[in-house]
This record gives structure tokens, sequence and C-alpha cells, in this order.
């Protein structure tokens, strides 16, 4: 039997040698900032919540809220400039990128998610004008 997952296949041969994949669906946070770069390149930066749900000793709900760095480029980040806003609840697909910088000697590591395809779930739903092709493309980061 062979399974399917995105491009990896996976049987009983075969193993996974690695894979970056990352799923969220969730909230946005604040309004995208967006900056266009040499060449017209646009590239947009915004947080997504997520949460999770568990009960306490005394069987309380408690809600655990998990904030993500995304960032869009290209195509997909001009969808994000115009339809993306605040309290939107989307799902993407994307790859963990990790940097870091250092400052006065000082390393500082950052991990954010590149958005490859970005899903509008919010009854705010974007105009059907989108083209689905800006929504998976490899071009867009």
């Amino acid at each position: 039997m062979v399974e399917s997952l995105g491009e990896v296949l996976i049987d009983k041969h075969h193993k996974i040698k690695t894979m970056n994949v990352a799923i969220l669906t969730g909230n946005v946070g604040k309004n995208p900032d967006v900056e266009y770069l040499p060449g017209n390149v646009c590239k947009a930066r915004f947080t997504l919540a997520t949460s999770e749900y568990y009960k306490n000793a005394a069987g309380e709900t408690q809600e655990k809220t998990t904030w993500h760095n995304l960032v869009a480029w290209r195509k997909t980040a001009e969808l994000v400039e115009k339809y993306v806003q605040k309290g939107l609840k989307v799902s993407i697909i994307g790859r963990i990128s990790n940097t870091s910088s250092e400052k006065d000697g000082v390393k500082k590591y950052f991990s954010s998610v590149v958005v490859k395809q970005i899903e509008f779930l919010s009854s705010a739903q974007p105009s059907n004008d989108i083209p689905d092709d800006s929504f998976d493309n490899p071009e867009n980061y």
C-alpha cells in the first residue's frame, strides 16, 4: 500500500528522507506589514493565533493560544495585502523557516512559516475573482 503526502511517497520499502510542512488554521492577529523589495517583489508579514483546549485539575476548560509569525512572498503576498486583515480566519500551508541575527554580540533566533497556500475561512470571504493558481505557486515563496 502506498500513501501520498504531497510529493512524498510512503510505503513499507521507502522512508521519508526529510519533510518541512506546516499546516495552520487560526485567526490573524494584526493587519499585515507589506513591503515591496527591489524588482517589485511583494513581501507580507502577519501573525496567526491558534488555540488548544484542555481541562485543568478542577475540570475547567482552559485555552492556550500560540502565536505564529508568517511571511508570504510575491503573488501570495499580494493576496495577503489585498484580503487579509486582523481577525480573519485563515488556513495556511507552508514551510518553517529559521533565521538568526546578532546584535551587540548576542545572537537571536527567529522562526516563521513561509506561506505557500492560503485559504480564507471567515465569513468575510475574498471575492471570487482571485485566480486559483495564486494560492499554490512555487514562485510565491
